[in-house]
């Protein structure tokens, strides 16, 4: 507002006229689904037996994974939406011996706690309970990875967040093979079919897509994927 009331008027209107429209943009479906797919169709979605065997599955923590004292197995589809619930799929597919759960905040741990529910034997689980970024999920699950001998993983989380994770793990030098989980999770409930309209709910999503792209621009010029 500074521009507009100084004699930068012209420039100060530009600016706020700009902003006005990258708002009513980032409120409009198409446009925001233009934006998610730009994320998520460079990873095909897959059922669990059409992937390769290796060395071990890593599942990264974000989601909210199905409910711990329901079976698994019931219904696969809503199994396969989350990252816990796809990286066991994998596992019983016997894609891998191994799953690494990386996660701070104790959700290693719980997600640890719902596989063995399941049926995963302690023995086949993996912890990384330090990190707290993208970043730090591939820098120090790679060092767990490391030391078990393990080059070639499995990496299991949202295909919106797929882009950034698959890059900080190949920098820290492990041979990747994404695996999204089947949703996103990010498809607002308060949508309707008016595509072109503007709505409020739409603002929630994008911005949460903005995150992912700001994020691995920020991270590849940091050097840190």
């Amino acid at each position: 507002m500074i521009f507009v009331l100084t004699r930068h008027r012209r420039i100060g209107l530009g600016i706020v006229t700009l902003g006005a429209l990258w708002v009513t943009f980032c409120a409009m479906p198409v446009f925001v689904d233009h934006l998610q797919r730009g994320l998520e169709d460079q990873y095909a979605i897959k059922p669990a037996s059409a992937y390769p065997n290796e060395g071990a599955i890593v599942v990264l923590g974000g989601d909210i994974p199905p409910h711990e004292n329901s079976d698994w197995n019931d219904d696969t589809n809503i199994t396969a939406a989350t990252r816990a619930g796809f990286g066991y799929l994998l596992f019983k597919a016997q894609r891998a011996p191994l799953v690494l759960l990386s996660a701070g905040h104790g959700g290693a741990q719980d997600m640890a706690r719902m596989l063995e529910q399941q049926g995963v034997p302690s023995t086949a689980l993996l912890i990384e309970d330090r990190s707290k970024t993208t970043y730090e999920n591939a820098l120090y699950s790679a060092a767990i990875l490391r030391h078990q001998g393990i080059q070639r993983i499995l990496l299991v989380t949202s295909a919106l967040h797929m882009p950034r994770a698959v890059a900080s793990f190949r920098k820290q030098g492990m041979d990747v093979v994404p695996a999204p989980a089947f949703s996103s999770q990010l498809n607002s409930p308060f949508r309707d079919n008016h595509r072109w309209r503007p709505q409020r709910a739409e603002l929630w999503r994008c911005s949460h897509i903005l995150h992912e792209y700001l994020g691995l621009w920020i991270y590849k010029l940091r050097g840190l994927a």
